[in-house]
């Protein structure tokens, strides 16, 4: 979490500051500034029940897709953590008759480690080309508009870079395995579609009104 908050997401997020306005603020009514707050409700929900939602859902994804990539059956996870997976884990013989080794498990878990942590960052980037925008299409907004912000992605996508394939900061520090299974990598489209989908498909309800009261308010 440090290595996202402090590393590859810090560069967008000071980025954003250099961010213009959207081209419909001033058919906005005003704030109210006795009830309106920061961090509201409709934000919170935002970010801890639908994106957070998809991105963990994607993640997770891609987390038992490393498993299953193995031979692993998934029903051999379930409460396997406490005697498995660690670095003092005894042999384990899955349900289908594989036996893996404490090594091999370990590779294995660090795999899947990595494909998450990097789906995280994934769909981060794209996330943040989206949100510059609360009703306004990110599409008639401009997408390359901001281009400091274009250099704090190229800065989060080298800090990634750096975490997943230098050695030292993949296995010592983050216990990765960055060897991860190479058709897995595409997950990383299927996080920009879901996400690209569903935060477009939000601003054109709001644009036009749909959803009702509820929805209306149901975002940051």
């Amino acid at each position: 979490m440090l290595a996202i908050d402090t590393g590859t997401e810090l560069a967008p997020a000071i980025a954003l500051a250099y961010e213009k306005a959207e081209g419909d603020v001033m058919h906005r009514k005003p704030r109210n500034v006795q009830k309106d707050r920061l961090a509201s409700w409709g934000l919170l929900s935002y970010s801890y029940i639908q994106i957070g939602c998809i991105e963990f859902l994607v993640a997770w994804l891609g987390f038992l897709l490393v498993f299953t990539h193995h031979n692993v059956p998934i029903k051999d996870l379930a409460w396997s953590a406490t005697k498995y997976w660690n670095s003092t884990a005894d042999p384990y013989k899955l349900s289908n008759g594989i036996v893996l080794s404490r090594e091999q498990q370990l590779i294995i878990l660090g795999q899947a480690q990595a494909i998450y942590w990097f789906l995280v960052v994934a769909c981060q980037i794209i996330h943040v080309y989206l949100v510059r925008t609360r009703t306004q299409s990110i599409l008639e907004h401009g997408i390359f508009g901001n281009m400091v912000l274009n250099y704090g992605v190229v800065v989060e996508v080298c800090v990634c870079g750096l975490v997943l394939f230098v050695p030292t900061l993949s296995a010592d520090v983050m216990q990765f395995n960055n060897n991860i299974p190479t058709g897995l990598w595409f997950l990383f489209a299927l996080g920009w579609g879901v996400m690209f989908l569903y935060i477009e498909g939000f601003k054109w309800m709001k644009r036009n009104n749909r959803g009702g009261r509820i929805f209306q308010s149901f975002g940051y």
